[in-house]
């Protein structure tokens, strides 16, 4: 199983252009957090999490296999639709629940969470789904988990979700507050996407170790 994981991660890394060296060092940490202990209530939130973003990757694949069909080939104003779409949807409905993921385990480890809107510190995974992800990705960062924190282009998230773009009929995407051209949308897409890849392979890895799921069939 180890060496399946990681031959994926190393395939996904030279596909995407991500550093294995980061990839290793996350994969240590993620690793550590699961095997510390973690509460019968906690395992089950993030058990019910992780089935969460593996549903959401495959509607998110489907509508990819959209946007790209050589058969149907979207035009390419529509095109750019589909791709503005895709990363928001990578965005909130799968890289956001594997920082939510994250941020829970580390909290588990006994690294506590302030949340500076509520004044509070977060004491359990309900209240954290309402802490922005702002403050879970400097979360992440403090604790080292770089690669996940900095995958994510925040501003161009938010420029899709408030459609602060123009969207021309060559397909060409304008950002409407800085009046740039919004280029290589896809590779950006890809490379988040290699980067919520591998996290899930190697979470997926340590939910097997400590027995929480059972190992695909061979």
């Amino acid at each position: 199983m180890t060496e399946r994981y990681i031959e994926k991660q190393k395939e996904f890394c030279e596909l995407y252009k991500i550093d294995f060296n980061e990839v290793e060092r996350l994969n240590s940490k993620v690793i550590s957090l699961f095997e510390n202990g973690l509460r019968r209530t906690a395992l089950i939130a993030i058990k019910d999490a992780y089935s969460d973003v593996n549903q959401n990757m495959n509607y998110w694949s489907s509508i990819w296999h959209l946007s790209n069909d050589k058969k149907t080939k979207p035009e390419p104003q529509q095109k750019s639709l589909l791709d503005l779409f895709l990363y928001l949807l990578l965005v909130e409905g799968i890289y956001s629940k594997l920082v939510q993921i994250i941020t829970f385990l580390l909290m588990e480890n006994d690294h506590d969470l302030y949340d500076p809107l509520d004044m509070k510190f977060v004491k359990d995974y309900k209240k954290l789904d309402k802490v922005s992800l702002f403050v879970k990705l400097k979360f992440l960062s403090k604790h080292e988990f770089d690669l996940i924190a900095n995958s994510v282009k925040r501003e161009l998230r938010n420029c899709i979700a408030h459609i602060d773009v123009i969207v021309k009929d060559d397909g060409s995407i304008i950002n409407k507050r800085s009046g740039e051209v919004i280029i290589n949308l896809p590779e950006i897409t890809d490379y988040l996407g290699g980067v919520i890849a591998v996290t899930l392979n190697v979470m997926e890895y340590a939910l097997i170790k400590i027995g929480a799921v059972d190992p695909p069939a061979s």
